[in-house]
């Protein structure tokens, strides 16, 4: 119920457009690195293995709020490793190009059917699949993510066959 709570305070946020955005100039590796190590013990515990492809060069700054984008990571890791198995890899990459940083985070999970992949950044929309395997879900976080993605000046978007999904987002390069 709290985490029900929390959601629906987020997408207020989201959705508020006088809500603050603490925007600043950072290195999204290590942002990345932070959100995988609060996640170690739960993909531990499923044991789902999240591997980070670090790019070969360092990346430029991006400038964004670093709170809200680690909440978009947040969810798209936390959402592969509920919806992978025991024994599969969920992978996270990072790549600069033009002038955007281009995320994606990719699993062997589930997927998300065809006919639910127009629909799937609906607000309180969940795929039915995802139902059927995990009954507790508010159906607010792709929403939420979306809505901050957005307000970044980045895109969000997704591949996903019979089984698997890869979800890319972008963030824009410091000026």
């Amino acid at each position: 119920m709290v985490k029900l709570v929390n959601e629906m305070i987020s997408i207020n946020h989201a959705e508020d457009i006088s809500f603050k955005y603490n925007f600043d100039d950072i290195q999204i590796r290590a942002l990345i690195e932070d959100v995988l190590l609060d996640f170690s013990e739960e993909s531990y515990k499923k044991g789902v293995k999240l591997v980070f492809e670090k790019p070969k060069t360092k990346l430029s700054l991006v400038h964004i709020d670093d709170e809200k984008i680690r909440v978009v990571i947040q969810n798209l890791i936390e959402n592969s490793i509920k919806y992978s198995e025991k024994g599969d890899k969920v992978f996270i990459s990072n790549n600069q190009k033009d002038n955007f940083i281009e995320i994606s985070v990719k699993d062997t999970g589930i997927g998300i059917p065809q006919n639910d992949q127009e629909k799937i950044f609906g607000k309180f929309f969940r795929a039915s699949n995802a139902k059927k395997k995990e009954q507790v879900g508010s159906g607010l976080g792709l929403y939420t993510i979306k809505g901050i993605v957005e307000k970044h000046g980045g895109k969000i978007w997704f591949k996903s066959n019979n089984k698997g999904t890869t979800f890319y987002f972008t963030v824009p390069l410091s000026k």
